[in-house]
Protein backbone atom coordinates (compact mmCIF):
# COMPACT_ATOMS: atom_id res chain seq x y z
CA UNK A 1 0.00 0.00 0.00
CA UNK A 2 2.84 2.38 0.87
CA UNK A 3 4.53 1.70 -2.46
CA UNK A 4 1.33 2.40 -4.37
CA UNK A 5 0.81 5.63 -2.44
CA UNK A 6 4.40 6.67 -3.11
CA UNK A 7 4.05 5.92 -6.84
CA UNK A 8 0.78 7.87 -7.08
CA UNK A 9 2.32 10.79 -5.17
CA UNK A 10 5.36 10.86 -7.45
CA UNK A 11 3.20 10.59 -10.56
CA UNK A 12 0.92 13.42 -9.40
CA UNK A 13 3.80 15.72 -8.55
CA UNK A 14 5.62 14.96 -11.82
CA UNK A 15 2.55 15.30 -14.06
CA UNK A 16 2.47 19.13 -14.22
CA UNK A 17 6.12 19.14 -15.32
CA UNK A 18 5.43 16.45 -17.94
CA UNK A 19 2.31 18.27 -19.17
CA UNK A 20 4.17 21.58 -19.51
CA UNK A 21 6.97 19.86 -21.40
CA UNK A 22 4.47 18.11 -23.70
CA UNK A 23 2.79 21.45 -24.44
CA UNK A 24 6.15 23.09 -25.08
CA UNK A 25 7.18 20.21 -27.34
CA UNK A 26 3.96 20.70 -29.33
CA UNK A 27 4.66 24.44 -29.56
CA UNK A 28 8.19 23.70 -30.79
CA UNK A 29 6.78 21.36 -33.45
CA UNK A 30 4.17 23.89 -34.62
CA UNK A 31 6.74 26.69 -34.75
CA UNK A 32 9.19 24.63 -36.81
CA UNK A 33 6.44 23.47 -39.19
CA UNK A 34 5.36 27.08 -39.69
CA UNK A 35 8.92 28.13 -40.54
CA UNK A 36 9.17 25.23 -43.00
CA UNK A 37 5.89 26.24 -44.71
CA UNK A 38 7.18 29.80 -45.00
CA UNK A 39 10.49 28.45 -46.40
CA UNK A 40 12.59 30.27 -43.82
CA UNK A 41 16.25 29.37 -43.30
CA UNK A 42 16.67 28.78 -39.51
CA UNK A 43 19.97 30.58 -38.97
CA UNK A 44 18.54 33.80 -40.43
CA UNK A 45 14.88 34.01 -39.41
CA UNK A 46 13.35 37.40 -40.27
CA UNK A 47 11.52 38.98 -37.33
CA UNK A 48 8.16 39.08 -39.13
CA UNK A 49 8.36 35.34 -39.92
CA UNK A 50 9.39 34.53 -36.37
CA UNK A 51 6.55 36.64 -34.89
CA UNK A 52 4.00 35.06 -37.23
CA UNK A 53 5.12 31.51 -36.41
CA UNK A 54 5.30 32.20 -32.67
CA UNK A 55 1.66 33.37 -32.76
CA UNK A 56 0.63 30.39 -34.86
CA UNK A 57 2.27 28.03 -32.35
CA UNK A 58 0.51 29.75 -29.44
CA UNK A 59 3.70 31.20 -27.97
CA UNK A 60 3.23 34.55 -26.27
CA UNK A 61 5.59 37.40 -27.12
CA UNK A 62 6.09 39.44 -23.93
CA UNK A 63 6.84 42.51 -26.05
CA UNK A 64 9.67 44.93 -26.65
CA UNK A 65 9.09 46.89 -23.42
CA UNK A 66 9.44 43.74 -21.29
CA UNK A 67 12.55 42.67 -23.21
CA UNK A 68 14.12 46.08 -22.72
CA UNK A 69 13.28 46.20 -19.01
CA UNK A 70 14.54 42.67 -18.30
CA UNK A 71 17.64 43.18 -20.46
CA UNK A 72 18.54 46.33 -18.55
CA UNK A 73 18.01 44.55 -15.21
CA UNK A 74 20.36 41.75 -16.39
CA UNK A 75 23.07 44.20 -17.53
CA UNK A 76 22.71 46.38 -14.42
CA UNK A 77 23.15 43.31 -12.23
CA UNK A 78 26.32 42.36 -14.13
CA UNK A 79 27.71 45.89 -13.87
CA UNK A 80 26.85 46.21 -10.18
CA UNK A 81 28.44 42.90 -9.28
CA UNK A 82 31.46 43.69 -11.49
CA UNK A 83 32.06 46.90 -9.55
CA UNK A 84 31.66 44.99 -6.29
CA UNK A 85 33.85 41.97 -7.09
CA UNK A 86 36.51 43.23 -9.50
CA UNK A 87 39.95 43.47 -7.93
CA UNK A 88 41.39 45.14 -11.02
CA UNK A 89 44.13 42.52 -11.26
CA UNK A 90 42.45 39.23 -12.18
CA UNK A 91 41.61 38.50 -15.82
CA UNK A 92 38.21 39.84 -16.87
CA UNK A 93 37.02 36.31 -17.70
CA UNK A 94 37.72 35.13 -14.14
CA UNK A 95 35.79 38.05 -12.68
CA UNK A 96 32.94 37.48 -15.17
CA UNK A 97 32.72 33.81 -14.20
CA UNK A 98 32.39 34.91 -10.56
CA UNK A 99 29.87 37.68 -11.34
CA UNK A 100 27.46 35.81 -13.63
CA UNK A 101 26.01 33.35 -11.06
CA UNK A 102 24.94 36.28 -8.87
CA UNK A 103 22.68 37.44 -11.70
CA UNK A 104 21.01 34.09 -12.46
CA UNK A 105 17.53 35.37 -11.50
CA UNK A 106 17.83 38.37 -13.82
CA UNK A 107 19.12 36.09 -16.59
CA UNK A 108 16.14 33.74 -16.34
CA UNK A 109 13.73 36.70 -16.35
CA UNK A 110 15.50 38.17 -19.38
CA UNK A 111 15.35 34.88 -21.28
CA UNK A 112 11.65 34.51 -20.38
CA UNK A 113 11.03 37.92 -22.01
CA UNK A 114 12.51 36.82 -25.34
CA UNK A 115 10.26 35.91 -28.25
CA UNK A 116 11.60 32.41 -28.84
CA UNK A 117 10.21 28.93 -29.07
CA UNK A 118 10.30 26.91 -25.80
CA UNK A 119 13.23 24.61 -26.63
CA UNK A 120 15.48 27.57 -27.42
CA UNK A 121 14.37 29.38 -24.25
CA UNK A 122 15.11 26.31 -22.12
CA UNK A 123 18.55 25.97 -23.70
CA UNK A 124 19.34 29.64 -23.09
CA UNK A 125 17.93 29.69 -19.55
CA UNK A 126 20.00 26.65 -18.64
CA UNK A 127 23.07 27.93 -20.49
CA UNK A 128 23.87 30.88 -18.25
CA UNK A 129 27.55 29.91 -18.06
CA UNK A 130 27.74 29.59 -21.84
CA UNK A 131 25.79 32.72 -22.81
CA UNK A 132 26.28 34.97 -19.79
CA UNK A 133 30.06 34.99 -19.44
CA UNK A 134 30.61 36.99 -22.63
CA UNK A 135 28.29 39.72 -21.38
CA UNK A 136 29.93 39.44 -17.97
CA UNK A 137 33.35 40.08 -19.53
CA UNK A 138 31.94 43.14 -21.30
CA UNK A 139 30.56 44.43 -17.98
CA UNK A 140 33.92 43.94 -16.24
CA UNK A 141 35.83 45.70 -19.03
CA UNK A 142 33.32 48.54 -19.08
CA UNK A 143 33.50 49.11 -15.33
CA UNK A 144 37.31 49.02 -15.47
CA UNK A 145 37.33 51.62 -18.25
CA UNK A 146 34.94 53.91 -16.37
CA UNK A 147 37.03 53.56 -13.20
CA UNK A 148 40.23 54.44 -15.12
CA UNK A 149 38.60 57.44 -16.79
CA UNK A 150 37.16 58.64 -13.48
CA UNK A 151 40.53 58.35 -11.74
CA UNK A 152 42.18 60.34 -14.55
CA UNK A 153 39.89 63.35 -14.01
CA UNK A 154 41.11 66.25 -11.85
CA UNK A 155 39.77 66.12 -8.27
CA UNK A 156 37.27 68.95 -8.72
CA UNK A 157 35.76 67.48 -11.90
CA UNK A 158 35.04 63.97 -10.63
CA UNK A 159 31.34 63.24 -10.68
CA UNK A 160 29.51 60.05 -9.96
CA UNK A 161 27.72 58.87 -13.03
CA UNK A 162 25.61 55.94 -14.07
CA UNK A 163 27.53 53.45 -16.19
CA UNK A 164 25.84 52.81 -19.52
CA UNK A 165 26.70 49.62 -21.42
Amino acid sequence: MRTLLLCVTLLCTAFPIWAATAQEDEQDRLYIQCLARRKVDPPNIPREDSSYCLKEAGIEDPGDAARKEKGEAWRNCLIGKSVELDDGISPATDIAKAVVPFCAKEWKEYVASLAMYPKAKRAMANGLDQYGVNEGVQAVLLTRRVKRETQALPAGKKKWCRVKP
